[in-house]
């Protein structure tokens, strides 16, 4: 029984570095926000702007993307994005060409973290048009995003990976976790019967 705890315990470890501390090593960001559904709903006409509010929960933000759309490609207008602290002072802006959006494409933005709790995200552009260059938005207006967020330290990212990896668990089917289960334990089994069995030298 001995030997077959110390097999368990050598397998938990193993499992551990590759799915917790391998991980953690490359991860830099998580996840925030992420929004994806809406329609291409915004046009970035002149004189035309749009507003999402955000949190940052972990006064760390460090990017944003947003989906937009250029049909064909033919509108080469500039479009401006501005991130606002609660206050309305302006913190990062952005100014992106018609050309580098896609039909449709998700535009990341990097930036230096940011510290403000609640943050406010402009959009507007300077299309001469209004069937072209549009930003994806559901029907009350909010918008396609997703957020990251810097994890600074290795201690961090090794708390996130974990709580990730176990909310990935939760959300498996009960009979796959079953299944999974039961395999590890056979194997272990299958092992403790090798361990049990005389070694015949030949």
């Amino acid at each position: 029984m001995k030997k077959i705890l110390k097999y368990i315990v050598v397998e938990l470890f193993v499992v551990f570095i590759l799915t917790i501390f391998f991980p953690a090593l490359v991860i830099r960001e998580k996840i925030g926000l992420n929004i994806d559904g809406g329609k291409p709903k915004l046009p970035l006409q002149t004189g035309k702007f749009y507003t999402q509010k955000i949190n940052n929960p972990t006064h760390s933000i460090n990017s944003i993307s947003l989906q937009l759309k250029n049909p064909q490609i033919k509108d080469n207008s500039l479009i401006y994005i501005e991130i606002l602290d609660e206050a309305g002072e302006l913190q990062r802006d952005f100014s992106i060409y018609g050309a580098n959006i896609g039909d449709p494409s998700w535009i990341k933005l990097d930036f230096s973290p940011i510290e403000s709790t609640n943050l406010v995200i402009r959009v507007s552009g300077e299309s001469q048009f209004d069937n072209s260059l549009y930003l994806f938005a559901d029907q009350n207006n909010n918008f396609d995003l997703k957020t990251y967020y810097v994890l600074p330290t290795f201690k961090d990212r090794i708390i996130q990976n974990l709580i990730y990896q176990t909310n990935l668990f939760k959300r498996r089917s009960m009979w796959h976790n079953i299944v999974y289960l039961a395999s590890i334990f056979s194997l272990n089994l299958y092992l403790k019967k090798l361990l049990n069995e005389p070694f015949n030298k030949s």
